[in-house]
């Protein structure tokens, strides 16, 4: 499976997407978080994990998935709020 690190437009926060294809990945995405449009959905591919079977989005530290993420980069970031 292929990770893609995923954000709407120029934001600054993001999610990793677990996904055969880029396409694929852009709409999981899209209809995880569902507040932008797919167009706006700008995605970077990260790498490929053995270990992850099904796609999905990680969207935070606790995820499953968590682990592959900080295999194939430096991991997620949560948005700490205050």
């Amino acid at each position: 499976m292929n990770l893609y690190e995923c954000r709407y437009g120029d934001e600054e926060w993001i999610s990793y997407v677990f996904a055969e294809t880029p396409g694929k990945a852009k709409s999981l995405f899209n209809a995880f978080w569902g507040f932008g449009e797919y167009v706006d959905v700008r995605i970077r591919f990260i790498g490929k994990s053995d270990a992850i079977e099904m796609p999905s989005v990680v969207d935070r530290e606790s995820h499953k998935d968590y682990p592959a993420v900080l295999a194939l980069c430096d991991g997620y970031v949560e948005e700490v709020t205050e």
